[in-house]
């Protein structure tokens, strides 16, 4: 998928706090979860009063759902992305943004899967399902006075190795979607309501009405949960059981986990035990982690919003987080890559990164041994040893890809 750093986006918003354009858009999206727009701090501050009156850390009620077991994911027998393949971002790559490119990791060779005609303003945020029978992104319109009369619509399509893409919904980059971690599965909002498409047969399966706007959601790793995250409205009146993160499971009813507010990334740890929140409070950047049971939940690092921390990303084996820092350097600022104890200690630098590259990182290998991260404009990446001491080296790009995609 296209991953751009809302960290380094926050950054850019305390600068340059005008309208944003279709680029700068683009560019807000975070690793899984993505696709969320950023919330105010106030609003935070209102849910955190909200939490020391009520004294509580685990609600009900958080929502409608429909408590059936959900549909299983289907299983595609045949690929659009290949064996061996890779999908690349072309914001990444500095190619031109109207295709997606798959590339061989063993011979560097490309072909496009996707492409799109002068003017439609393509394909900026994508992902393959995790049979590799499905690509899903997203397609904006195109420029007034471009559009044709043959020229799809914006919003969240879907494309199989056989047949044309198929439109799922409106909405552009505040439309939260993400495929299951098994089969093909598609979850996404539309509206209040959060979906479940089998992209096969395009049947359709409703499974929870929010009482607010879902602003990020993310699987659970057993493929039969979801948590997402609601914000309140800015007007009228709000049951505060019914905002946070929550948590639905197959055949179960939606759970609050957290009263968390400004959550602009989600992701579960590996063992299912944990979510890992990246979101906005008061003007600071914080990293959380919380536990799905109720427990209750940790602020691992924090710091000023438009330095971070953010972009936190869980090694695959649940002991170390990796994430980002962009402290100001002259009148601009630097991009580090850090690395955190699960549990909040044995915190360290690795290295400095390359802030111009959206989607730079940081990416684990699948042994969790080392991080890798973007370096001059994306054109070299490098990692190195997530225990710190050690000195960056140069890895190869389609190579990162893979460790990115699984």
């Amino acid at each position: 998928m296209s991953y751009e750093h809302d960290l380094i986006e926050r950054a850019v918003l305390a600068l340059a706090p005008e309208e944003p354009s279709i680029e700068d858009l683009v560019r807000r999206r975070d690793r899984r979860r993505r696709n969320q727009r950023l919330a105010a701090g106030a609003v935070g501050l209102a849910i955190g009063v909200v939490v020391m009156v009520l004294g509580a850390a685990f609600l009900r009620a958080a929502g409608d759902a429909q408590t059936a077991e959900w549909p299983r994911p289907s299983i595609t027998s045949t690929r659009i992305v290949r064996p061996g393949e890779v999908l690349l971002d072309p914001y990444a790559s500095g190619d031109n943004p109207t295709y997606v490119i798959a590339a061989d990791v063993a011979t560097g060779a490309q072909r496009t899967v996707v492409g799109c005609k002068v003017g439609c303003r393509l394909h900026t945020l994508f992902d393959a399902s995790a049979d590799r029978g499905w690509i899903a992104y997203h397609l904006a319109n195109c420029e007034e006075g471009e559009c044709g009369p043959s020229d799809p619509k914006g919003g969240l399509w879907v494309v199989g190795a056989n047949g044309p893409p198929r439109f799922v919904t409106d909405g552009f980059l505040d439309t939260p979607w993400s495929w299951a971690p098994t089969g093909a599965q598609l979850a996404y909002v539309d509206g209040a309501d959060l979906i479940l498409l089998d992209p096969a047969t395009f049947e359709r399966t409703r499974i929870a009405t929010a009482r607010g706007p879902i602003h990020t959601i993310a699987w659970g790793p057993d493929g039969r949960s979801i948590a997402y995250s609601v914000e309140p409205p800015f007007t009228g009146a709000s049951d505060p059981s019914s905002f946070g993160v929550i948590v639905l499971r197959s055949g179960g009813e939606p759970e609050q986990v957290s009263y968390a507010a400004g959550v602009e990334g989600m992701d579960w740890s590996p063992d299912g035990s944990s979510l890992l929140l990246d979101r906005v409070r008061s003007g600071r950047s914080l990293i959380e982690v919380v536990a799905v049971d109720g427990a209750g939940e940790q602020v691992l690092v924090e710091g000023p919003r438009d330095e971070g921390p953010g972009a936190p990303a869980w090694s695959p084996d649940g002991s170390r987080i990796a994430f980002l820092r962009t402290p100001r350097v002259g009148g601009g600022y630097r991009m580090e890559i850090w690395v955190i104890d699960a549990d909040g200690r044995s915190e360290m630098r690795l290295g400095v990164g390359d802030s111009e590259t959206w989607g730079g990182g940081p990416v684990w290998s699948p042994d969790s041994r080392l991080v890798a991260w973007a370096s001059y404009f994306g054109s070299v990446w490098v990692a190195a040893p997530a225990s710190g001491g050690g000195i960056p080296q140069q890895v190869d790009r389609f190579e990162v890809e893979r460790w990115r995609q699984g």
